[in-house]
């Protein structure tokens, strides 16, 4: 079986925002891709990253179309980090931001708080042989260089055997969108 995708928020809060907005209609199998990759199993959402996306204390009817969304697309099939072996995997996550010298302290107190849903994509990923949707760029930091902001997902997650791919990677991969050539006019 094909690893599941764990999309991380960024991905949906770009899209809805500035790539792929619900209100365009040409965008709207966009959405129903997704919509069926979590149907299908292919796409998970971590409950800490529901959260960042649903807030629990927004009432239902003031919320936005990207939370509305989230909720009635990923609202029954959420993965639960609050497992031992996911609470070991977060542990590891949080050791190799201050083993590896590579972040300042406070770059690593960022990833610190408990909803802080990062190093959780990571450790869930890593137990579930999951794949992390994410559109985070790779600082690469070195020992001998610590960076003092927040560690991105795709570095944190290659040190730890964890495997990342961009939203644009993830309709590749998957074959989720059909490739087919564009028929470009020579005028117009």
């Amino acid at each position: 079986m094909p690893s599941p995708y764990l999309v991380d928020s960024n991905v949906l809060i770009s899209a809805h925002r500035v790539h792929y907005p619900f209100s365009t209609r040409i965008f709207h199998p966009f959405w129903q891709t997704l919509e069926q990759a979590a149907s299908d199993g292919k796409l998970l959402m971590l409950d800490v990253v529901y959260d960042e996306l649903v807030p629990k204390h927004t009432p239902i009817n003031e919320r936005d179309l990207l939370a509305q969304w989230t909720e009635a697309v990923f609202r029954d099939t959420i993965l639960n980090r609050k497992t031992d072996a996911i609470f070991a995997t977060y542990a590891e996550v949080q050791d190799y931001l201050v083993a590896c010298k590579c972040y300042q302290p406070a770059a690593v107190n960022l990833w610190s708080a408990e909803s802080k849903a990062d190093p959780w994509l990571i450790a869930a990923a890593k137990v579930h042989g999951a794949i992390i949707v994410t559109d985070e760029g790779m600082d690469r930091p070195t020992p001998k260089q610590p960076i003092k902001k927040e560690p991105k997902i795709p570095d944190v997650a290659s040190a730890l055997g964890v495997r990342t791919c961009t939203t644009r990677q993830l309709l590749d991969d998957t074959r989720l969108f059909k490739a087919s050539a564009y028929p470009i006019q020579s005028s117009f």
